[in-house]
């Protein structure tokens, strides 16, 4: 922890000597509350753990529940997370699990249409293409329906056969389930057989929607609008993955029990105050069909007998965050720490609604303990960057705990992120220049950043310097529709006025000269400065002078 402004010189590359005989004395603990992305296995000391306690409000990473514990008893405030995936399933154990008991609760798409009336016990018949959105370039594509590659009621867990090889598929018609035996894809002829899964078999007539499931990732190429991704894992039948990944409708309360069982295994074992609730999104994210394709946009919304509604896919999974804190609170005597990801741009209502989940509502009355944007404060395009900064501020003003942060909030963030560089140096501190237009003071927003560092062949924490810059409290704020009154004249740089101190965001790709109108303080070089160079996507934050 940074605690004297000698050791930030010292310790800092960058930082320079003291010039002018000006100064100033960083804080004791971060000037904004700060969250961390701790991915892949951690070996850390006593003073990496220290640091985290210290400096940080809650991590969400693979720590070992001594290593948690160890956090707790110098911070008992922090909270320690773990991963869960809060739509989709993960683990092998997870498509046994969901096949035998939560099948009927599995998201399906329209894959055809029957071409004639089938009787109840009809094990033959024949389905065309749905019609709507079944056309590319005027012909038709392949319907999505597989014929099943193993036998029995369920897909393969076993070593050496993977579910994606070795699965069962099945169709919907009605309310009735089929397990799906022959499948000729150029006639349409189709073998099933009936009252699978314990459904009812029934009479179906003409043209009924037949359903098949949704997976998880689609096939893309790398110029893909789709999904943040630019490859696939391939979690469909016959996909590129070893195991299949199916997705659960938000609609079927019955669902829930296996993300509430999910949650309590993962906090009993890992001895965590909560779970990282990762893609709670309105069912947008990375869905595929059983070949391979997109299927954003395609998930049924059985009840209203259409495609799923952003607003009405959010409210599903309202109704299950609601669920996982009672059914926690009922068998550990307290709720446990939630926090989401995804916050995106679907956050007004009408358009998805995430936002709700940051609020107490009729069917949600404790709302999630924060959600993260993920790359929120990262530099892909200056309009993205600004739409996210508008989420941020309209957040931060309504008292929302929205949670951006810099870079990739998964995986990759062990290689892509952690690496000390100067391109982390410039990434993260655009980031922080980024929040701090958007931060109040008293809002419940917080910062995601990276505690470790990769140097030399270790790994370790180090927390950097700015976020000890005594800055203050935000002595301008404009409303979310009024961001562009942050547009400096003449030069394309947001700037805002703090307390003891100014922000300054340069978003183009332009390198800016910035007049400033009166003497700081640069807390970098420590010098006395009127005038500064902003480089292009560079942040910026200067001290009022000493």
């Amino acid at each position: 922890m940074i605690t004297a402004a000698v050791s930030v010189a010292a310790h800092w590359a960058g930082t320079s000597a003291f010039a002018n005989g000006a100064d100033f004395t960083p804080l004791s603990k971060p000037q904004y509350k700060l969250y961390s992305v701790c991915s892949n296995k951690i070996d850390a000391s006593k003073e990496d753990l220290r640091l985290i306690a210290e400096n940080f409000e809650f991590y969400h990473g693979k720590f070992q529940p001594e290593q948690a514990d160890a956090i707790r008893e110098i911070n008992p405030a922090f909270k320690c997370l773990t991963y869960i995936n809060s739509t989709y399933t993960q683990s092998e154990a997870d498509v046994r699990l969901v096949e035998s008991q939560y099948r009927d609760c599995l998201s399906m798409l329209v894959a055809a249409r029957l071409s004639q009336s089938i009787e109840a016990g009809s094990t033959k018949f024949r389905v065309e293409p749905a019609g709507d959105g079944q056309k590319s370039g005027g012909k038709e594509v392949p319907i999505p329906i597989r014929a099943s590659t193993i036998a029995g009621d369920y897909s393969s867990i076993e070593n050496g056969k993977p579910s994606t090889k070795f699965y069962v598929f099945w169709i919907r018609i009605g309310d009735e389930l089929m397990r799906v035996n022959q499948f000729i894809p150029a006639t349409g002829d189709i073998e099933v057989a009936r009252s699978f899964a314990g459904t009812a078999s029934a009479a179906h007539p003409a043209k009924a929607n037949v359903f098949s499931p949704v997976y998880l990732g689609f096939d893309r190429s790398p110029k893909s609008k789709e999904s943040a991704n630019t490859s696939s894992r391939g979690n469909y039948p016959n996909g590129h993955d070893d195991k299949l990944r199916y997705v659960l409708d938000p609609a079927y309360r019955k669902g829930y029990l296996f993300q509430g069982e999910t949650v309590l295994k993962a906090m009993q074992e890992n001895r965590v105050d909560g779970v990282w609730m990762d893609t709670l999104n309105t069912g947008t994210f990375n869905l595929s069909d059983c070949l391979g394709r997109a299927a954003a946009g395609k998930v049924w919304d059985f009840a209203k007998n259409q495609p799923y509604a952003p607003d009405d896919f959010r409210l599903g999974q309202e109704k299950k965050v609601a669920f996982i804190g009672q059914f926690i609170n009922e068998r550990l005597g307290k709720f446990p720490f939630l926090v989401a990801n995804n916050l995106t741009d679907a956050y007004a209502p009408g358009r998805g609604g995430l936002k709700l989940l940051l609020m107490a509502t009729e069917v949600k009355p404790r709302p999630l303990d924060a959600y993260c944007m993920e790359g929120g404060l990262e530099l892909q395009s200056p309009e993205k960057w600004k739409k996210r900064i508008v989420m941020l501020m309209d957040a931060a003003q309504s008292g929302l705990a929205a949670a951006p942060i810099w870079a990739n909030a998964g995986s990759p963030s062990y290689a892509e992120s952690e690496p000390d560089t100067p391109g982390r140096d410039k990434a993260e501190r655009f980031g922080y220049a980024s929040y701090l237009l958007g931060v109040e003071k008293e809002g419940k927003t917080l910062m995601g950043t990276y505690a470790f560092y990769q140097a030399n062949g270790k790994r370790f924490v180090k927390i950097h310097p700015m976020y000890y810059y005594p800055i203050g409290y935000p002595a301008v704020t404009v409303k979310p529709n009024e961001f562009g009154k942050y547009l400096m004249k003449d030069v394309p740089v947001y700037h805002r006025s703090f307390t003891n101190g100014l922000v300054l965001v340069n978003s183009s790709d332009q390198d800016c000269p910035v007049k400033l109108e009166e003497t700081y303080f640069d807390p970098d070089t420590r010098q006395l400065v009127t005038t500064v160079t902003m480089s292009a996507g560079t942040g910026k934050i200067l001290l009022n002078k000493p």
